[in-house]
């Protein structure tokens, strides 16, 4: 391990080196190959996702005339408004609250709207006015169902009341 030239850096001899470079060859087959297989497989995906969506367009129904002609009538861009389904949102959550709500429709002639859940339970309990009345007992099973699937008859019907069914609760 001796320099030959005394500004030279050590030399060690038991270090072994590469005596010649990378073979551009075999480098240039690997970029070919590797890029043909990789072709392949694109246009082997692309072919497959083209089938998927064929047969997803086979098995779709078709949609409901008024719903088509709806989408039909969805005006072009831009749209001017940004959440169009907000104001439909707004409206339904308004109605919601009539409807689950007491309020007078009429006042000066005592004509009230009651919840429809209400309403439900004055039907069953004074049945349809101009009607009669459910017996007291089971609850009419309906056709093509067992009796032991329908739900039990309630333990005490509610006392009917001389109010009409739409009268304000007092």
């Amino acid at each position: 391990m001796r320099p030959t030239d005394p500004g030279a850096p050590p030399v060690n001899t038991a270090v072994a080196r590469e005596e010649r470079d990378v073979r551009i060859s075999a480098l240039l087959k690997f970029g070919f190959w590797l890029t043909v297989v990789l072709t392949v497989a694109l246009l082997a995906l692309w072919g497959l996702f083209r089938l998927f969506a064929a047969q997803e367009r086979s098995h779709q129904r078709a949609l409901a005339a008024g719903v088509s002609a709806s989408l039909r009538r969805t005006p072009s861009e831009p749209r001017l408004e940004a959440l169009p389904l907000r104001l439909r949102a707004q409206l339904r959550a308004s109605e919601d609250a009539r409807l689950s709500s007491y309020g007078w429709i009429d006042r000066s002639a005592g004509i009230a709207r009651i919840p429809i859940d209400r309403a439900m339970e004055l039907i069953v309990a004074r049945g349809v006015p101009g009607g009669s009345p459910f017996p007291p007992g089971e609850a009419p099973v309906p056709a093509g169902s067992s009796p032991a699937s329908s739900s039990p008859a309630p333990s005490s019907p509610a006392a009917p009341s001389s109010a009409p069914v739409g009268a304000a609760p007092r």
